[in-house]
């Protein structure tokens, strides 16, 4: 077994691809981090904070500040229920496989990130990549392929393109085709909004989506991510249902008290978004 692992990182070291860890330099210019507005760097003191939740929220790592915390962030982005992940990735992850079928169908843009495309893997629903931002092949698939229910998986911007979908023909597709969309906000919010709610909320595009996803591992400067909803039945069935949720330990008080902190610091960082835009002009 070793050997074979082994050879694959040989064979990667002959090709130049393998991947060691390394550290940042903090002290050259940063073109590289998803750290948008600079907030990661930023120090934060915290005193008498329990450090752990101590199991899954199901049994005993539920607590008011965490509820307090989703409901904010609901509102924030004017959802209907919010529920947060330790990570982007379990955030993700735990979609499909929680609300799709093998009865459904599910269309995705190809540049997706990885954690929705193995998302949407896990799932039994029947897989259908369409052409980047190419809602014509997408109209052409809706129309050539069944499902009792119908997903439709794509970005408010893509992290390596920086190009958005078009949202009122994607709108228009989903009244005529009766689609449910999952959006990805994660390069979006803390940039877009008049606090930094995101794309959705900026366009007043966001009754539309079934399920947004947030992380805050960009320009919140932190870590972790939160599903926000447009029906408060969709966060019951996910606390119910999502293996991702149930059977993971709950979010520390401290990841709490400090996600708060960034969600009031996003909201007052009008100048820091001007700023990074005035930067994306000149270059």
């Amino acid at each position: 077994m070793v050997d074979r692992l082994q050879e694959k990182l040989l064979k990667r070291q002959k090709e130049g691809t393998l991947r060691s860890l390394a550290f940042f330099d903090d002290s050259k210019i940063d073109f590289i981090s998803n750290d948008y507005l600079g907030l990661a760097k930023e120090k934060i003191y915290l005193n008498d904070i329990q450090t752990g939740a101590s199991g899954s929220r199901l049994i005993s790592g539920n607590y008011k500040e965490i509820q307090e915390l989703e409901d904010f962030i609901a509102n924030f982005h004017k959802g209907k229920a919010a529920l947060l992940f330790p990570s982007g990735l379990q955030a993700n992850t735990s979609i499909f496989p929680t609300i799709a079928t093998k009865n459904d169908v599910i269309f995705f843009d190809e540049k997706i990130h990885f954690s929705l495309k193995q998302s949407i893997r896990l799932s039994f629903a029947k897989k259908v990549s369409f052409k980047h931002n190419d809602f014509e092949d997408l109209t052409k698939k809706l129309n050539n392929i069944r499902g009792e229910n119908k997903f439709v998986v794509v970005e408010t911007i893509y992290s390596m393109d920086g190009d958005t979908p078009d949202f009122e023909k994607l709108l228009f597709l989903k009244y005529k085709y009766d689609l449910n969309l999952i959006v990805d906000e994660a390069h979006s919010v803390g940039l877009f909004g008049d606090r930094g709610e995101g794309l959705l909320v900026e366009k007043q595009f966001y009754k539309d989506i079934l399920i947004r996803i947030y992380t805050y591992g960009k320009a919140f400067g932190f870590q972790g991510a939160a599903l926000v909803f447009n029906d408060k039945i969709l966060k019951d069935f996910f606390v119910n249902f999502s293996y991702n949720f149930i059977y993971t330990t709950g979010l520390s008080p401290v990841f709490v008290n400090i996600l708060r902190r960034q969600y009031s610091k996003i909201a007052e960082s009008y100048d820091k978004r001007c700023n990074l835009f005035n930067l994306i002009r000149i270059f």
